[in-house]
């Protein structure tokens, strides 16, 4: 049964004298020996909180649910208490109220299980020395000067502690002006800083003399020095992934990892890229690595793919959905020995992504923006010297001509357009951690009409469990995406060829733009406009006929 440790009300005798003390005394123990109960019910007198400017009833009110002793004042006593702030985290019931009580024109008497407000005594406050609270602030940062979140701030000597938030700032509540600030963090010295009665101390860390050593992540999630493994191994941190965008994240990751081959699909935004850790290793089966994202194991299921001479369309795989603002590092196993627990399908060596997620005391919204353009490279050169032998066939073998032009192959192509905006939100604490983003990605690509729309909303939450012994890891992945008009390859179905096989002396311009289709009054539809249905080898169509004619949606 719950029961409201705090009693308020008016108590009608005065504290200076002796006979009324003594009265009081019976009366709170007649009180706690009718009122309390048996009951299994065990309260710690480990006092836990934070409080900055406020009222002293509301400090008591918590001080005696976390230690289930009573706390016995009177009201007009109360109203003459100063606001408390303290900050305290698993310290003895004496010293949260020594704290609380400092620089108050109010003590306290402990007596059984009774927490009794009184008066202060004029001679006890002059005989007796009463530490007085102050809260000491200031911002943390590195020699560059930026700021560094949840850099450790410890009073020496003591329990009292905070850490700074993400803009490098804290706040630490201290029994008086005195003493010293101990200020940690990973990978910088630490400093001890007096206080000598200052209200605000600005700190600057400086990075340690010895540098780091890497530590890579291994088979299973397992950190491991980087020295103390024996197979290749190449890290890739989130940083040089989103330094340069695109759809498929992969294709920012060519040239940053030794022995790693990335060759960017030739389907547009969205298509898949082929990936080869230190070659093929299999003429005819599949040669793709293992890809195992926060420990799981990931089927790169790839879409419908159709491969011919005549056509081939890449509809994209599964790893090319994942957004590259929620990836913090990923880490490269090359090695048979380092994929060896992964069994058979990671013979071709492993790709392991870690993902973002909360972190404890650090709470931060981060958006992110970003724009490229792209525009096609190594156009083939095509002769401009000879024609036609027939008006009907497009050949370029016949005489010579002086209105020979290669404009229309770079006239075919837009600018690739890539637009990625993420918006991410990220806290944590002793008990869980949580990560939530949301990334919208709109693309163009090069080939007209072909364009790509995605969303992407990630949550992943953390705690730990059993003195940390115990990790729960969850996290959820929505994705929809819709690609319009994916370029495809081959001779049939592919704009390409019959752009590259277009001769180079007739005029483009009349089988362009509004002018690729023409009305048929038998048919009563609109056809294609293209005089070169037959080539030496096999049919061509008009290329603008094909992407606005002919456009799938996937």
């Amino acid at each position: 049964m719950k029961r409201d440790m705090l009693y308020k009300g008016r108590l009608n005798f005065l504290l200076f004298s002796p006979i009324n003390l003594i009265t009081m005394k019976l009366t709170v123990l007649l009180l706690t020996i009718g009122c309390l109960q048996v009951s299994a019910t065990v309260f710690s007198q480990d006092i836990s909180m934070s409080e900055r400017n406020a009222p002293l009833e509301k400090v008591l009110r918590t001080i005696g649910k976390q230690s289930g002793y009573f706390v016995l004042y009177n009201n007009e006593l109360l109203q003459q208490a100063r606001p408390v702030t303290v900050e305290v985290k698993g310290v003895p019931l004496e010293e949260a109220l020594e704290l609380c009580f400092a620089g108050q024109p109010l003590n306290y008497h402990l007596m059984d299980k009774t927490i009794l407000i009184k008066p202060r005594k004029l001679s006890e406050a002059k005989t007796q020395a009463t530490p007085v609270a102050v809260e000491v602030s200031g911002k943390v940062q590195d020699a560059k000067g930026e700021a560094l979140p949840g850099v450790s701030i410890a009073l020496k000597g003591t329990s009292f502690g905070t850490i700074t938030d993400g803009q490098g700032n804290y706040a630490l509540s201290v029994p008086e002006a005195a003493g010293t600030l101990v200020f940690s963090y990973v990978g910088y010295a630490l400093q001890e800083i007096a206080i000598s009665g200052r209200t605000n101390i600005d700190v600057t860390l400086h990075p340690l003399a010895q540098s780091l050593s890497e530590v890579v992540v291994s088979a299973l999630g397992i950190e491991k020095s980087a020295r103390s493994i024996t197979y290749a191994t190449q890290n890739v941190s989130g940083e040089e992934i989103t330094r340069v965008r695109e759809a498929n994240f992969l294709n920012s990751m060519a040239g940053k990892a030794a022995g790693v081959v990335i060759t960017k699909g030739g389907g547009g935004p969205g298509s898949s890229s082929r990936v080869l850790l230190r070659g093929n290793k299999s003429i005819m089966g599949n040669n793709q690595p293992l890809y195992v994202i926060d420990g799981v194991p990931m089927n790169n299921a790839m879409g419908a793919q159709g491969a011919s001479l005549y056509g081939a369309q890449d509809f994209g795989d599964a790893i090319s959905n994942l957004n590259p603002e929620d990836i913090e590092s990923v880490q490269i196993l090359r090695g048979p020995s380092a994929a060896a627990l992964y069994g058979s399908q990671a013979a071709n060596g492993v790709i392991l992504i870690t993902t973002k997620g909360g972190r404890k005391g650090i709470a931060r919204i981060d958006f992110t923006s970003s724009a490229i353009f792209e525009n096609p490279i190594g156009l083939p050169q095509v002769q401009t010297i000879y024609g036609q032998n027939n008006p009907s066939v497009n050949d370029s073998w016949g005489s010579k001509i002086t209105n020979g032009s290669d404009a229309h192959l770079k006239d075919f192509f837009d600018t690739g357009q890539n637009y990625m905006n993420t918006l991410s939100i990220s806290n944590g604490n002793d008990l869980g951690q949580f990560y939530v983003s949301y990334a919208n990605t709109k693309a163009k690509g090069i080939v007209p009409e072909n364009d790509l729309t995605k969303h992407n909303l990630n949550l992943r939450g953390t705690t730990q469990l059993l003195n940390d012994k115990l990790s729960l890891d969850a996290s959820v992945n929505y994705i929809n995406q819709k690609v319009y008009n994916r370029p495809q390859a081959g001779f049939n179905f592919s704009p390409i060829f019959a752009l590259y096989s277009f001769p180079t002396g007739d005029d483009f311009s009349k089988y362009s733009g509004s002018n690729f289709e023409v009305w048929n009054p038998v048919r009563l539809m609109y056809t294609q406009n293209w005089p070169y249905i037959r080539n030496e080898t096999l049919s061509t169509q008009n290329p603008y006929w094909k992407n606005l004619r002919s456009a799938p949606t996937s």
